[in-house]
């Protein structure tokens, strides 16, 4: 017979040890704004080129670095208040290169309060606090720190963009030339929460990316790399998210919001109601407050499917199916308590996850939604809804290649 086959545990397997790194140096590079250093509503364009010439950017660990300074000098009160974190001015961001369109975030700053809650757990907020100026309390709330009148603070923030921030946190090839171009929102009042009405004064000063730059010193792997990317290409994949906004009327009923996303792999579907007339509400904390108050029932309707197959019915003792489906989407640790998400909360969400697989070997593990159908989110209201704004955000695998001509081409 056979002998049955024995193994060591990986605590006695002493041939297991690391492999020598190849020689290469680091250093932290400091990319900063070519069209000037004061911004604002008014002024709200930012775009800073970035260039791999000389190594490979480690941009996963890179950081925008600025500083947000209240601008209002009145007698009493005008303090402003971070909505979520020191990004909620932050409009869209978009990664460009040689002319070509590589990624875009819409309504960036509301997707990064919502990335944060929904991935970094309870025990990152303090880094949170420290680094971007979200709540530094375990009991997680929508405002952070509070920048006095004529006051100002400096911030280090990741840019959620799955571009700089890829799948298994690979380094962007040595090579890579492009700009992020980063808007101010310019709508001044819906930035921050302010302490007084009319007194909306703010600059976003001295922003500039850092990022670590390896240079690999061994000539023979630099060759093999040379000859790689002659031959080809060099490709990497990551998240990228697209956005799409529709309003949802006063009222009960059922309404159907066009969503209608055109991905090879669409992995999650996320979708932020706001009350309307909140998001120019100078005391209300415009880039973090959700909710799912006076929401009965929702499904999502993606060629000619209904996901989840059963709809998601809602009340204020049955919300955990939905609860279920937001922590999957975002695939990380929830900081998000029961009653701050149910009706009446402030952090509510409606999501629903589309993979195929929950392996992070695999990419293309999202539905293809290129087919051309209508696709929608259905959702039911009580005679209690008040006018909203619905913010869909689809999650989809992009693969970026660098080209042996410098150019950057993007498929998702």
């Amino acid at each position: 017979p056979n002998e049955q086959l024995v193994a060591l545990p990986s605590s006695m397997r002493y041939s297991m040890a690391n492999v020598q790194a190849v020689s290469a140096d680091a250093s932290l590079r400091r990319f900063s704004s070519s069209n000037g250093s004061v911004f604002s509503p008014s002024t709200n364009e930012i775009r800073i080129p970035v260039s791999g010439s000389e190594g490979f950017l480690d941009a996963c660990r890179g950081y925008l670095y600025f500083t947000i300074a209240n601008k209002n000098t009145g007698t009493s009160g005008e303090k402003l208040e971070l909505s979520g974190d020191a990004l909620c001015w932050l409009d869209s961001v978009r990664i460009e290169s040689q002319g070509i369109l590589l990624e875009r975030l819409d309504r960036a700053g509301l997707w990064n309060n919502l990335k944060t809650r929904w991935t970094s757990g309870v025990t990152q907020c303090h880094s949170h606090n420290a680094l971007c100026g979200g709540a530094g309390a375990f009991t997680v709330v929508n405002d952070g720190e509070t920048i006095l009148k004529g006051a100002s603070r400096t911030y280090c923030c990741k840019l959620p963009l799955g571009f700089l921030c890829n799948h298994k946190e690979k380094a962007l090839p040595q090579g890579v030339q492009f700009d992020i171009v980063l808007r101010v929102n310019p709508t001044p009042v819906s930035c921050f929460k302010w302490e007084t009405a009319d007194k909306y004064l703010f600059e976003i000063q001295n922003p500039r990316f850092y990022c670590p730059m390896y240079r690999v010193q061994n000539r023979g792997v630099m060759s093999e790399y040379a000859e790689v990317l002659q031959q080809g290409s060099i490709s990497w994949s990551g998240d990228s998210v697209k956005t799409y906004v529709s309003p949802l009327a006063s009222g009960a009923g059922t309404t159907s919001i066009q969503i209608n996303d055109r991905s090879k792999s669409l992995k999650a579907l996320v979708s932020a109601k706001r009350i309307t007339a909140d998001i120019t509400t100078q005391a209300k904390s415009k880039q973090a407050d959700t909710n799912i108050t006076n929401v009965t029932e929702v499904v999502y309707q993606l060629e000619g499917k209904n996901y989840p197959q059963d709809s998601i019915q809602l009340s204020a003792t049955e919300y955990s199916r939905l609860y279920e489906e937001c922590a999957k989407a975002f695939d990380g640790h929830p900081q998000v308590l029961a009653a701050d998400f149910k009706s009446g909360g402030t952090q509510g969400l409606i999501a629903v996850d589309l993979k195929h697989f929950d392996d992070d070997k695999l990419t293309h593990v999202g539905i293809n939604t290129t087919g051309g159908q209508p696709n929608n989110l259905q959702i039911t209201t009580d005679s209690s809804n008040v006018a909203s704004e619905i913010t869909t955000y689809a999650v989809c695998d992009a693969t970026w290649s660098l080209m042996s001509n410098g150019m950057i081409t993007v498929d998702m």
